[in-house]
């Protein structure tokens, strides 16, 4: 639900008192029937919105040791709508032993496969991943996000840790 545009308002005093409450603080905010003091309330509360919009949404997971065939890295049901963007961007994943040769993760919804956390062979360790995502996923509560092993692992590649970000 989106609040109307201040300029949708007429420019005058409207002649009531409006109030809200401050998200990082048990501090209202009193406003009274001053035109600028309600712009500059309606402004808040926009900006207030824009920022719950747009919230950040971590999914976290370590695993110590080397992976074995097919291992689910994570499995996780979302509980409120959530956006993972085209290419996974602001994801980051890295590996305290590197891997002998590349090594790919399928990143699932549902079972279906919307991206690819790949590791190249070799490197110096800490080494970070690749992200792969054409379209991104959009969430809903219920849906379930995996991250899968291949089903034949690498040798050498252990120690993993990851996190995947989306937005609320």
């Amino acid at each position: 639900r989106r609040l109307p545009r201040v300029s949708q308002y007429p420019n005058q005093a409207l002649g009531a008192n409006f109030s809200a409450q401050q998200p990082d603080a048990n501090t209202p905010i009193n406003y009274s029937s001053n035109w600028l003091e309600l712009k500059e309330l309606l402004f808040r509360l926009q900006l207030l919105e824009s920022v719950a919009n747009n919230a950040p949404y971590v999914v976290s997971m370590t695993y110590n040791g080397l992976t074995t065939a097919s291992l689910v890295l994570i499995r996780h049901p979302v509980t409120i709508p959530v956006l993972f963007p085209v290419s996974l961007v602001a994801s980051k994943c890295i590996a305290d032993t590197a891997a002998t040769a590349q090594t790919d993760f399928d990143v699932t919804k549902n079972a279906v496969s919307f991206g690819t956390i790949r590791f190249a062979a070799g490197g110096t360790p800490p080494v970070s991943a690749t992200f792969i995502s054409a379209a991104g996923a959009s969430f809903v509560a219920g849906d379930i996000l995996r991250v899968v092993g291949p089903a034949t692992p690498d040798a050498t590649l252990g120690d993993i840790g990851f996190g995947l970000r989306g937005t609320r």
